[in-house]
């Protein structure tokens, strides 16, 4: 076994005024300078739809294996597997399938700009949706208890990913 000699943290997002907020409570002043506003980034209700929705589907998912891998004793291992059906399961995660998609639908057309030549948010709805629907295929299957490795451990899944972000980044890039 490897011994660890470095770990180190990476923190997402930090705006400039979080960094000059703590350069300022550590010198202890009371006024924050900042020479330029963080960009403002509106969160979208469509996204965040997109997100919870999809969550619970790949948790649905994870729940549905658990009960296919663990059986009969799965409510002993996991107390909460004893209040969800298998049936139960499939239904919530037809059902938030289906919002994740129509709510995706529904973003990447708002996020279109109106004079585009090319449809980049529009045409990424394909690759989204062939993910969905190849996962529910893979958790129809009995292969959602690891949501991690099944993803990154099916190639047509990581195709789709991998086509997805060339799509969507090129409407980021190309019509912003």
């Amino acid at each position: 076994m490897t011994e660890l000699s470095w770990l180190g943290v990476i923190r997402h997002g930090e705006s400039i005024a979080n960094a000059a907020a703590d350069r300022a409570e550590s010198a202890g002043l009371e006024v924050i300078e900042i020479a330029e506003r963080d960009a403002d980034v509106p969160l979208s209700r469509w996204f965040l739809i997109v997100a919870s929705f999809g969550s619970l589907f790949v948790v649905s998912g994870k729940r549905h294996g658990e009960h296919i891998d663990l059986g009969e004793e799965g409510a002993e291992v996991r107390p909460t597997l004893g209040a969800y059906s298998r049936n139960y399961l499939q239904y919530v995660w037809t059902m938030t399938s289906g919002v994740t998609v129509a709510a995706y639908c529904l973003w990447a057309f708002e996020m279109a700009p109106k004079s585009e030549t090319v449809p980049f948010y529009e045409l990424s709805i394909v690759p989204f949706v062939t993910f969905i629907l190849r996962y529910a295929m893979l958790l129809e299957q009995g292969h959602g208890e690891s949501p991690e490795d099944l993803v990154l451990g099916d190639r047509m899944l990581m195709a789709l990913a991998v086509i997805w972000i060339a799509v969507f980044g090129s409407g980021v890039y190309f019509l912003h």
